[in-house]
C-alpha cells in the first residue's frame, strides 16, 4: 500500500514540474532587440546649424553620410546645397548613439535664398559736345566798274571791254578744337581684415558678416580657402582680403579660414 502511494506521489511531482516549465514566459529574442535598435528615428524641423559632416535640427545633431539621399521635391540635392533656415524632414538610424541620416526631404527654402535683384548700372557720364566751328563770312563781290562813255568824234571808237572781276579767295576753315582727355578711373584701395565671424546672414553666394569691427559682403566672384561659402559659420576665424565699397563696407575678394 505504501509503495503504491509513493509511485502516485512521484507522478504528481513530475506532472506539476512539466506544467511549470511550459507556462514560464519566453524572453524576447536577440533578433527583435537588433530590429528595434535599427528602427528609423524621424526628426523634423528647421536647420539651425551646419557642420562639416552634419546638420542641427531642433537642437539634435544629425550626421550626414555620402550615401544619404537629399532632395527638394523631385530635385536631388547635395550636402553643400543645405542652408540654415530650411524646413526639412529627416529619417535617421541610431548608430552607436549617433543619429545618422538615411534620407533628408527639404519642404521649404529659407526666404533669404531667393535670387537677389540686380543692382542698377550707373548712368554713363555725358561726353562733352564739340563746340561748333564758325562758318566763314562771305567775301563781298566787287562791283563792276562803269564803262566810259564814248567821246564825240567823227569815227566812233569802240568802247573798252570791262575788266573781269577778281574771284574771291577762299578763307581757310578753322581747325576743330581737340576734345578733353577722359580722367582716369580711381584705382580701388586694397584692404585686409582678420577676426571672428559674427552676425552672419544672407545666402550663398551673397553673405554679410562682421569681423574686427568691419562689415564684410561676399559676391559670386569671392574665392574661399580652407572653407566654402556654404560651410562658413558663426565663430570661424577668418582673414578677408578685398576693397572698400559704398559706406565703408569691405567687398571680399578672398576669404581664408585660419
Amino acid at each position: 500500500m505504501l509503495k503504491k502511494l509513493s509511485v502516485v506521489t512521484l507522478l504528481l511531482i513530475v506532472t506539476i514540474g512539466c506544467r511549470g516549465r511550459s507556462s514560464s514566459p519566453v524572453a524576447p529574442s536577440s533578433q527583435s532587440s537588433a530590429e528595434a535598435a535599427l528602427a528609423a528615428v524621424e526628426v523634423n524641423g528647421t536647420i539651425d546649424g551646419i557642420s562639416s559632416d552634419g546638420i542641427i535640427v531642433g537642437g539634435r545633431s544629425i550626421r550626414v553620410r555620402p550615401d544619404t539621399q537629399i532632395s527638394f521635391g523631385n530635385t536631388p540635392l547635395a550636402f553643400t546645397d543645405l542652408l540654415v533656415g530650411m524646413s526639412v524632414r529627416t529619417s535617421n538610424r541610431d548608430e552607436g548613439g549617433v543619429l545618422t541620416a538615411s534620407r533628408i526631404d527639404v519642404d521649404r527654402m529659407p526666404s533669404s535664398a531667393s535670387s537677389p535683384s540686380p543692382s542698377p548700372s550707373p548712368a554713363p557720364s555725358p561726353s562733352p559736345s564739340p563746340s561748333p566751328s564758325p562758318s566763314p563770312s562771305p567775301s563781298p563781290s566787287p562791283s563792276p566798274s562803269p564803262s566810259p562813255s564814248p567821246s564825240p568824234s567823227p569815227s566812233p571808237s569802240p568802247s573798252p571791254s570791262p575788266s573781269p572781276a577778281p574771284s574771291p579767295s577762299p578763307s581757310p576753315s578753322p581747325s576743330p578744337s581737340p576734345s578733353p582727355a577722359p580722367s582716369p578711373s580711381p584705382v580701388p584701395n586694397p584692404v585686409t581684415v582678420s577676426g571672428t565671424v559674427s552676425g552672419l546672414s544672407g545666402a550663398c553666394p551673397l553673405l554679410t558678416f562682421s569681423t574686427s569691427g568691419s562689415n564684410v559682403t561676399t559676391s559670386p566672384a569671392t574665392q574661399y580657402s580652407g572653407t566654402t561659402c556654404a560651410s562658413l559659420k558663426q565663430g570661424d576665424s577668418v582673414q578677408v582680403q578685398g576693397t572698400y565699397g559704398a559706406g565703408g563696407t569691405v567687398v571680399a575678394d578672398q576669404v581664408t579660414k585660419r
